[in-house]
């Protein structure tokens, strides 16, 4: 799961100033930081690790990826439906009266932390690109 912020400059009349290119370079990475930040401060907290692992990517230019480096992010993300877990050696630890062999999951709830922090910061993307092309 990742989340891309880009701008197509392909049918732009400006797209060869490099200024230009400069100036919505800037904007589009001050919104995937703020993307990232929300992110963090929007995804559950146990040991913080999956919000620890929310990067800010940059693979070219006017491209910025924002994702979370985990194996249970996507499930943290959407949520889960019940479920049967079974021969998960997490069952059993020390102190406990016996092993349990199986747990009937009820589920986890959907947290959106992705989706909520990039829909707080879509529009404000969106002004930003303009207000930098603006100074030109």
């Amino acid at each position: 799961m990742k989340i891309q912020v880009k701008v197509d400059m392909s049918n732009c009349k400006f797209a060869n100033s490099e200024t230009i290119l400069d100036l919505i370079d800037e904007a589009l990475k001050e919104g995937a930081v703020n993307v990232q930040r929300h992110a963090r401060e929007l995804a559950p907290k146990d040991t913080g690790a999956l919000a620890n692992s929310i990067t800010v990517e940059n693979p070219k230019r006017l491209k910025y990826v924002i994702a979370p480096h985990t194996d249970y992010a996507y499930y943290i993300e959407e949520g889960t439906s019940g479920h049967i877990i079974t021969g998960n050696y997490w069952l059993w630890w020390d102190g406990a009266d016996h092993v349990v062999h199986e747990v009937n999951h009820p589920g986890n709830r959907p947290y959106l932390y992705m989706e909520i922090a990039m829909r707080l910061e879509a529009e404000i993307i969106g002004a930003r690109v303009e207000k930098y092309i603006s100074r030109i």
